[in-house]
């Protein structure tokens, strides 16, 4: 695609057939009817995947070789369908005319996925049938268009490839440091006893939040569980009032207690204060003692984070009980050798976290790589 550049929109390459959700009772898991998609959660790589939900009542259908596009937030992914489905409110099918490779369109799709933006420049929070069917694409007859695709493939799956590398190098320095952990905390001269037999344990408590007062403008740090998501809590994103303390059964936890997330999709986490601040019920406290180190009891708590996750129940609304976390075993030995082990793995996870960064480094160039390809296709200069 070479030279000037004639621009069409995309309802003269495709119809466009928006989504229509059946109504909550003809839903099932029983396999009964047609496999139904709301929206963008079974994407594959390529394909969309099974929802293992079947509707009997057929709204709207995506044929054998559409694409699909999430026109609810997130707006603009795209994947193909292999096989009939039935497609919700959230999925557009665009089903390309015969003289039109469905292939080229995907492309052109991809390459303006971040650029569907509103007048004033938001992005959409949603995309009506009007607006895809008015997207831009290069007007190129179907020889050109096989020659884009064909190099556009071809470069893709060299960038593909070093992307599946990243990625198993990613996930190998991951594992790496798992593993030595696993290894430390398997010392057999080490003895063991049970977190409640060892520390002090508590959870907060939350005022009635029907009362306002009890959060605005306050200036206590408030604790969500969803904030116990790395090692150490510098911050947090809410506040409460004196008034608010003193009418629940919230308290202060010191600096250096070491927090389990029992709530939530956090349930299971383990973090260390870095500041004073309250909670609530869904946070459980592990008091410091001076003979014990914060970044030990961490990293023993991390070791057995597949077991505290594993024990969080519930479907819905994963939980860990304070039961659970006080059963949770920890070893007994001198505060001198906890900070050995400590520094040992303090270096250890930078070491790690440095290789982690370079192969997440990787995978933003390989996407920022195929965005240029893309850009460079539809602009002629492929």
């Amino acid at each position: 695609m070479r030279g000037q550049i004639k621009i069409d929109k995309l309802s003269s390459f495709c119809k466009v057939i928006a989504g229509q959700s059946p109504k909550g009772s003809a839903y099932n898991e029983n396999g009964i009817g047609v496999e139904f998609h709301q929206g963008k959660k079974a994407f594959g790589l390529h394909t969309i995947e099974p929802s293992n939900v079947w509707t009997t009542e057929i709204t709207k259908l995506a044929q054998p070789g559409d694409i699909l596009m999430s026109v609810r937030a997130p707006v603009g992914p795209t994947n193909f369908t292999d096989r009939e489905v039935c497609i919700g409110r959230g999925l557009a099918a665009i089903r390309c005319k015969p003289d039109v490779l469905p292939k080229y369109i995907l492309y052109v799709l991809k390459s303006i996925e971040s650029k569907i933006v509103g007048k004033d420049g938001a992005v959409f929070n949603s995309i009506s049938k009007d607006m895809i069917e008015d997207l831009p694409v290069p007007a190129v007859d179907k020889i050109e268009q096989q020659r884009i695709v064909d190099v556009l493939d071809r470069e893709f799956a060299k960038i593909d490839a070093l992307k599946a590398n990243a990625e198993k190098s990613l996930q190998a320095a991951k594992d790496l440091f798992l593993q030595m952990l696993a290894h430390t905390f398997a010392n057999p001269s080490w003895s063991w006893k049970r977190i409640g037999d060892v520390f002090d344990t508590g959870a907060g408590g939350t005022p009635l939040k029907t009362y306002q007062e009890y959060y605005e403008n306050g200036d206590i740090p408030w604790l969500r569980s969803g904030e116990v998501c790395k090692k150490y809590i510098t911050e947090t994103e809410m506040f409460i009032t004196q008034l608010g303390m003193d009418n629940s059964s919230a308290k202060m936890f010191p600096e250096n207690t070491v927090v389990v997330a029992m709530y939530g999709a956090t349930a299971g986490q383990v973090g260390i204060l870095h500041l004073e601040t309250t909670t609530n019920q869904a946070v459980c406290g592990i008091f410091p003692k001076e003979d014990y180190v914060p970044e030990f009891i961490y990293y023993s708590l991390l070791n057995s984070k597949k077991g505290l996750v594993a024990q969080a129940t519930g479907n819905a609304q994963p939980n860990i009980s304070q039961i659970k976390i006080k059963n949770t075993p920890v070893p007994v030995i001198s505060r001198k050798e906890q900070e050995e082990v400590v520094s040992n793995l303090d270096d250890l996870n930078e070491k790690c976290n440095t290789l982690q960064e370079n192969y997440q480094k990787t995978l933003s160039l390989c996407d920022d790589l195929k965005q240029a390809l893309l850009r460079k296709a539809f602009n002629g200069e492929l």
